[in-house]
């Protein structure tokens, strides 16, 4: 398994659409083998070691194309700091990976 880190930051704030802020789309093609597809996606988020996925990830995110759809909400003030994505795959050919996304900000501005 290798890491593959994404760049960029999403900004969270209280004041934004209670659920389903996006979407936001990562292209995960760059780091896949020649010809070979993304299956299954599962996406995660982390606020140091506490999953927060049930609080910021809004719905299930998808993929076609090799690009991954991911909606968000805001998870209160006490989720406030940088989470971290992490985007665990099964591509076609049955090889699994991963790769992490360090910035959604989730803040009161």
């Amino acid at each position: 398994m290798s890491e593959f880190q994404l760049d960029g930051e999403i900004l969270v704030q209280p004041y934004m659409a209670a659920v389903g802020i996006g979407p936001f789309t990562f292209d995960l093609s760059g780091q896949l083998p020649a010809g070979d597809n993304i299956n299954t996606i599962v996406v995660a988020s982390y606020l140091g070691v506490v999953d927060t996925t049930a609080n910021l990830i809004s719905g299930v995110p998808t993929v076609a194309l090799n690009v991954v759809t991911v909606f968000f909400q805001y998870p209160g003030a006490a989720l406030h700091g940088t989470h971290k994505l992490t985007f665990e795959y099964v591509l076609v050919s049955t090889r699994q990976d991963e790769a992490d996304f360090w910035g959604v900000v989730v803040k009161d501005v």
